[in-house]
């Protein structure tokens, strides 16, 4: 009883598979056996259409209403689909500017009242949360004093090496 991996069968042809065991001509390992396919998934497909029998007896105008609300859904997602695609589009490029922005710039947007967290404002900035919340501390007058004279060691040997 091997089969194809992945195989897959219409409507119409698990319908009349169905059908045949219905008749009771054969048994379901039989007919698992002629149309290669598990016995469990025709036990499915029959109590799936046994489920939805009912639905053939429906009058036409019930079918027509059902099927013209589809018709309207597939309408609906398709425009929304279409909308998503192009707001992904428009924020792609706005998020591709935003990140040219300067630091102070940045910083700037992550604080505005928008509703999305700082988290995301900075992902979207492509700027780190550390570098958000970094102050810089003065240097006081003892470390400034040692990078003055590192300053003067540097220069003196800079020139000494033109020289």
């Amino acid at each position: 009883m091997a089969r194809k991996k992945g195989q897959t069968y219409s409507a119409e042809q698990k319908a009349k598979i169905v059908l045949e065991l219905l008749k009771e001509e054969q048994t379901i390992g039989q007919l698992a056996t002629k149309y290669k396919v598990t016995a469990k998934s025709i036990i499915n497909w029959k109590k799936q259409f046994l489920e939805n029998a009912s639905k053939a007896f429906e009058d036409s105008a019930s079918a027509k209403e059902q099927q013209k609300e589809l018709e309207k859904l597939r309408q609906e997602n398709d425009e929304l689909a279409k909308t998503l695609g192009r707001t992904t589009v428009e924020r792609d490029w706005a998020v591709g500017k935003l990140k040219s922005l300067d630091l102070s710039n940045k910083k700037s947007l992550v604080n505005s009242k928008l509703t999305l967290p700082k988290t995301r404002r900075c992902q979207l900035l492509g700027l780190s949360r550390a570098s958000f919340y970094y102050k810089p501390r003065p240097t006081t007058f003892h470390n400034k004093k040692i990078l003055d004279a590192i300053d003067a060691i540097y220069t003196k040997s800079k020139n000494m090496v033109i020289a």
